[in-house]
This record gives C-alpha cells, sequence and structure tokens, in this order.
C-alpha cells in the first residue's frame, strides 16, 4: 500500500466513526449480523464489554472480531466458547492480538488466513471435539 493510500484509508475510518464502527460497518457489508453483549443467552453482559464486536455468518459461526472483557483473565474467554458451543454454534477468533493468538494456539486452536491483501484476516478456529 503506498502513502497516500494508507492515509486515504485512515481518513475514512475516522470519517466512519473511528476503528470499531469501521469493523462494524466491514461485518454488515459481508452480510453477517452484529451481536451485542446481553442480548443473546452465548454472549452475557456481566463479561462483555459493550465495545466487543461479535457477529454471526450465514454458516453459524460466531465471529470474535474485537472482544474486551470486563474482567480480563477471570475466565470470560472459556466460559463464552463453551456458551456459543452449546448452542449449537461455531467460535472463530478474527485476527486475534498476539497474546491472544498465543493462547489459543497453546488450547489447540488452529489458524488459517482467508482472503488477500486489504480482505486479509488471520482466523483461528477451535480444535473439533470428539
Amino acid at each position: 500500500m503506498k502513502p497516500a493510500e494508507i492515509i486515504a484509508h485512515i481518513e475514512h475510518v475516522a470519517r466512519m466513526g473511528g476503528p470499531g464502527a469501521w469493523m462494524r460497518n466491514q461485518e454488515l457489508l459481508a452480510g453477517r449480523w452484529l451481536v451485542k453483549p446481553g442480548s443473546v443467552p452465548w454472549l452475557p453482559a456481566e463479561d462483555w464489554d459493550d465495545g466487543s464486536i461479535i457477529s454471526v455468518d450465514a454458516d453459524d459461526r460466531v465471529r470474535l472480531v474485537a472482544l474486551a472483557a470486563k474482567r480480563p483473565g477471570r475466565g470470560a474467554f472459556k466460559r463464552l466458547v463453551a456458551l456459543i458451543r452449546a448452542a449449537g454454534l461455531s467460535p472463530v477468533v478474527v485476527t486475534p492480538t498476539d497474546r491472544l493468538a498465543a493462547h489459543l494456539k497453546r488450547r489447540g486452536w488452529r489458524m488459517r488466513v482467508t482472503g488477500s491483501g486489504e480482505a486479509a484476516q488471520t482466523i483461528w478456529y477451535p480444535r473439533k471435539r470428539r
């Protein structure tokens, strides 16, 4: 990406209301629907900040795009994954931070890169249940 393209992209994101608004918009443009903490049983509001970005796609994958636990390190992510699976859905983590990616790798999740260029995403999937 050329410097002028980077600047134009940053300006576009700022006009949309910041990175969170841009990410939500990208999920909607891809045909996914957004889920707010507390709006479904598997996403408890007591665990997740309202700024978290979670969507569901047509294949019943719950896309964990940007998570903000209210009490980090207290098991919210583990509970979330268990609740998603209990609801018959499949959790995936979209382009996690390095720290979360390391956590996922230690837990046996697998990674796949989808798309290319600006549309590329690193998607992490949990290991299959036996």
